[in-house]
């Protein structure tokens, strides 16, 4: 969450969507698309002050909340806690998550914030199946027991080799 803090803002700065006083759903689902396609790690939402979802890119059927918490967000941008900091998932009833965030406009009050859940059902997902998979707990166990076995191995060559010397 450190290192991914300001990517909410990154993602409006370089759309140079600093231009008016509230950001277009149906123009803003396009970058959510676009950016949820180059990491699909990221749920990207676009939230009014009171927290209700405006716009995000995904089917409606997977989205479980229609709004999340603000206290959260509103502390992340604060700026003076410690991480991590965990706010509502939409995708689920009673999942929390890191998140970036970022108020908009940039000057003034802000009138919407672009809410951006750092690993997203997809990372999820993919985590759970290499958690979950044997060939990779075999690997595990296979290169823990190689390099056991090297080690002992090496030990004992070098004791060989150095016996006569003492």
């Amino acid at each position: 969450q450190r290192l991914n803090r300001d990517l909410a803002r990154q993602l409006l700065v370089e759309q140079n969507l600093s231009q008016g006083e509230e950001l277009h759903a149906e123009e803003i689902q396009q970058l959510f698309s676009r950016y949820m396609h180059i990491n699909p790690a990221i749920e990207i939402y676009l939230l009014d002050t009171d927290g209700n979802i405006l716009a995000f890119e995904a089917p409606q059927m997977r989205i479980k909340r229609e709004r999340v918490d603000m206290a959260p967000i509103k502390q992340f941008l604060s700026g003076d806690t410690a991480y991590p900091i965990l706010g509502d998932d939409p995708r689920s009833e009673n999942r929390e998550k890191i998140f970036s965030a970022a108020a908009y406009p940039f000057q003034g009050p802000p009138t919407q914030y672009l809410y951006v859940v750092l690993g997203g059902e997809d990372y999820d997902t993919v985590k759970a199946l290499l958690h979950d998979s044997y060939f990779v707990q075999v690997s595990i166990i296979a290169v823990i027991a190689s390099v056991a076995f090297g080690l002992l191995l090496g030990l004992f060559m070098f004791n060989l080799l150095t016996r006569r010397l003492f």
